[in-house]
């Protein structure tokens, strides 16, 4: 056997040998783990879901660019909450929430939903100031929420091609570039 018949056949084998377990994983991939959906198969209600878009709509405001809305924010967190949070998390995750109603309660006397934009600014700057005044280590609901908000939009594809630079066939890697030259911070 010469050298060429030889990588022939090794090209084969590798071949063979990485499409049978693509193949596997994508077949096994198509069935639903029981054991990940009895985690906790219950998202927000639809009143949380509003109240979570309103909020993501004004962490993240449709300005010239979209807003969390455009990106579906709240559709976001209620499948993550779904699919990876436990059942006792979620419920924390819910209660934190009431914080909000909470306090537009307590300074309007109506739900947060149903304030206008001056006033939901007021209450989220109570929320942040509720959380900055707490001992080191407590658990509050506004780091979670803030950084599910923008990690929602921002790998969101209207967050990433609206917002971001995008490129999905990117270039070379230039690992020590000035940002004035870039001009942006780029979607991957």
């Amino acid at each position: 056997m010469n050298r060429r018949d030889i990588l022939k056949q090794s090209a084969l084998f590798t071949g063979a040998a990485l499409s049978a377990g693509t193949i596997a994983a994508v077949v096994s991939g198509c069935q639903t783990d029981v054991a990940t959906t009895a985690v906790n198969n219950t998202g927000l209600s639809t009143d949380l879901l509003t109240l979570v878009g309103e909020i993501a709509e004004r962490i993240i405001p449709k300005t010239d660019t979209p807003g969390a809305k455009n990106a579906d924010v709240a559709g976001f967190i209620n499948r993550k909450l779904v699919d990876t949070f436990t059942q006792e998390e979620s419920t924390a995750f819910k209660e934190g929430l009431s914080l909000f109603s909470k306090i537009a309660n307590e300074k309007f006397n109506t739900d947060f939903a149903d304030l206008d934009g001056t006033q939901m600014d007021q209450v989220l700057t109570s929320v942040v100031s509720d959380f900055k005044s707490m001992e080191p280590g407590g658990k509050h609901i506004w780091p979670a929420l803030k950084g599910m908000v923008i990690t929602g939009f921002f790998t969101s594809e209207v967050g990433a091609k609206e917002v971001l630079k995008y490129d999905p066939i990117p270039g070379e890697w230039l690992g020590c570039v000035d940002y004035s030259e870039v001009g942006g911070a780029w979607a991957i």
